[in-house]
């Protein structure tokens, strides 16, 4: 019978204002002495800004390695507009990147850190504002923000950041939520129908972004209607001419809400994609047929014309 070794390290210090900083390894070995599992925890919190992370590394026996960074902060909606603040982003970054040496030193060569930024008390359309300037520091990072409010969750990876930040002297906001349809054209409507639509904003200063330079993650809530399949949900980009495109999206029915990418920000709607092929597939129908009437009379008029050529 195979026996195993447990070794544990712990490593705990507590300042005085309260702040902590942990390191917990655990070492699994056989009765040989051969590693078979590795495991770190690191748990850092921040008394002064509010500031925490957790941390988990881990590498099996065969060397493979995995790591889970995330760090959480926390800012308060205010007239419907959570500003976060710098000071707190620093520690945020800081703590980010000391888990990611400690990840890297373990082996871990793509340790991507995610801080996690939530407007408490928010609505829909909560305005989350960051510095651009403290965005480009994420960017150089090389960390992803999750920026989370009570209309869902975007996740902006570092090239998002660096492309949104552009301009150093503003401020970067970004608001979201269920859209009011009567804001949408006439064309919009007809396409959306009862489904539900969500509008992204995104400016820099006064000026809107629509590209992001990258692809973001987007998580919002959603329930189901009576009769929909969860198998068939699918989340759906309208320009402003009606023109639809399907985004790369999963419903989870545990959390009732909805994930997609995208590279740009305006609106979406939600629906179940064969009802939406249906609708979409019919204006696009008419259009190949006449093209392929069109081609079809070209083809002929070709052949009559070569024919009474040789006669």
């Amino acid at each position: 019978k195979t026996q195993s070794v447990v070794e544990e390290k712990h490593n705990e210090v507590v300042s005085s204002d309260g702040s902590l900083n942990k390191t917990s390894e655990k070492t699994v070995k056989d009765s040989n002495g051969k590693v078979l599992e590795e495991k770190t925890e690191i748990k850092i919190e921040d008394k002064n800004t509010g500031v925490s992370t957790s941390a988990e590394i881990k590498k099996d026996a065969e060397g493979n390695t995995a790591s889970e960074i995330k760090t959480e902060t926390s800012v308060e909606t205010k007239d419907g507009k959570a500003e976060v603040n710098s000071e707190v982003l620093d520690a945020a970054i800081k703590q980010a990147e000391a888990a990611k040496k400690t990840a890297e030193e373990k082996g871990v060569k793509d340790a991507k850190p995610v801080i996690e930024i939530a407007a408490e008390n928010s609505q829909d359309f909560t305005e989350t504002q960051i510095a651009a300037d403290d965005l480009s520091k994420l960017a150089e990072a090389d960390v992803e923000v999750k920026i989370k409010t009570a209309a869902g969750e975007v996740n902006l990876p570092p090239e998002v950041s660096k492309n949104i930040s552009s301009d150093k002297d503003e401020k970067v906001s970004l608001s979201f939520g269920e859209a009011d349809k009567e804001k949408l054209s006439e064309t919009q409507k007809k396409t959306v129908g009862e489904a539900t639509v969500f509008e992204f904003n995104l400016k820099s200063g006064e000026s809107e972004i629509h590209d992001l330079g990258g692809t973001a993650k987007v998580t919002v809530p959603y329930e189901l209607k009576k009769g929909e399949d969860p198998q068939k949900i699918t989340v759906y980009y309208i320009d402003d001419e009606g023109n639809i495109a399907a985004m790369n999206s999963v419903y989870d029915s545990a959390t009732k809400s909805i994930t997609f990418e995208t590279s740009h920000f305006s609106y979406y709607f939600i629906a179940e994609n064969s009802a939406v092929s249906d609708n979409k597939n019919s204006s696009n129908t008419i259009y190949y047929a006449v093209a392929a009437i069109i081609i079809i009379l070209i083809i002929i008029a070709s052949a009559y014309y070569f024919m009474k050529k040789k006669q």
